[in-house]
Parts: structure tokens; sequence; C-alpha cells
């Protein structure tokens, strides 16, 4: 993705940020899962090694988890209808990463 390249090209190493939100504004388009764990694990931890939460949307936040090292994704509660309703539709511009649309997608009760 040009716009996390450009800002990871143009912003110095930090070793202190823990959480990085980029509010981008795009109802939806963004919510390709597996790209932006690709970003998280590539350009994203390089400049910022002490990243803890990462949010590009505000559909969507990331969290890295601290038994492991992984990358979790989760969907807000406010957000969850809409993000399921969408992914139901087959929209080619969102695409899952590990399940975790799907597994939203099956849930009676989208609020826990």
């Amino acid at each position: 993705m040009t716009l996390i390249t450009d800002f990871c090209d143009k912003w110095a190493v930090s070793l202190t940020t823990q959480q990085l939100h980029i509010s981008v504004y795009s109802r939806f388009p963004l919510m390709d899962l597996a790209l932006q764990h690709t970003m998280l694990c590539g350009a994203l931890s390089q400049k910022f090694p002490a990243l803890l939460s990462f949010r590009l949307t505000y559909e969507v936040e990331w969290e890295r988890s601290a038994v492991d090292e992984a990358w979790r994704v989760s969907v807000p509660t406010w957000h969850r209808e809409e993000v399921v309703a969408l992914f139901k539709t087959g929209d080619p511009c969102v695409v899952d990463y590990d399940g975790h649309l799907q597994r939203l997608s099956t849930q009676r009760d989208l609020s826990n």
C-alpha cells in the first residue's frame, strides 16, 4: 500500500511509539485485512518496533499479543454489523485474515 510505504519512508525510526492510529477515511475500501497484516509485519514493524496497537481505519484494530508477539485483528462492536454485512456481500475489497471476518459472520450476537 503506497500510503503506508510513503509514510514509513518519511518517518524516522521510533523505538518508543506503542500506538499508531492513521485515520484514513474511505468507508471500507481498505478492508483487506491480509494486506494490513503484511504492512504491520513489514514496514511498520521496522519503523516502530515497540508498536502494540495499530489502526488504519476506524473499523479495524490490530493489537500485538504480549504472549507470542503475533498481531491479532479485531472489529469494534459498534462497526461489526456493517463490516459483517459487507463481508457477506463478497465484495472483493474485503479480504479476511486468519478467518476473523468469517467467524464474526457466523456469530448470532455481534455485540460481544
